[in-house]
Formats: structure tokens, C-alpha cells, sequence
């Protein structure tokens, strides 16, 4: 995860892009009740991919739609995503 993705790697980007997120408490608390968790579901893994998008997304902030499921329902933030659309 340390190398550096730059945007000319990318030859395609999708008109829109969707980025759901919460805070990592939430997403440790919504992880510890799964029965198992895999290597890719360890928050220092998953803070590094969110780097890694975060910086990739700030090249093409026009296209990118920030959605924070921290708080509400899996139906709410369903919603809340429909209504971007």
C-alpha cells in the first residue's frame, strides 16, 4: 500500500463515484459482530486503503459524492444514497 497510485494509471473513470464511510469506531463496532474477520478487515488495513482512495478521489473531487453511514440504518443510508442519484 505504499506505493503511490497516480490518477494517469487509471485510464477509466466512472462518471460518478459513491464513497460510503463512518467513523472507525463505528466500523470496528460493526466488524466485531462478525463471527470471523478476514486480514482485510483489521482497521490499520482498512485506514490505509481509505488513504490510498482519499487521495485518488481529491484529483477528481467533481465526481465524487462523500456519504457518512456513521449514523442511521442500513435502510436509511440506503435512502440517503438514492436521493444523490
Amino acid at each position: 500500500m505504499s506505493k503511490n497510485i497516480l490518477l494517469a494509471d487509471v485510464t477509466v473513470l466512472p462518471d460518478q463515484i459513491f464513497y460510503l464511510y463512518a467513523s472507525w469506531q463505528k466500523i470496528d463496532d460493526r466488524l466485531e459482530k462478525r463471527d470471523h474477520r478476514n486480514k482485510f478487515e483489521k482497521l490499520t488495513y482498512l485506514k490505509k486503503v481509505d488513504e490510498v482512495y482519499r487521495n485518488i478521489f481529491s484529483t477528481v473531487k467533481e465526481n465524487v459524492t462523500y456519504i457518512d453511514t456513521t449514523t442511521g440504518s442500513v435502510e436509511e443510508n440506503l435512502s440517503l444514497l438514492k436521493q444523490t442519484l
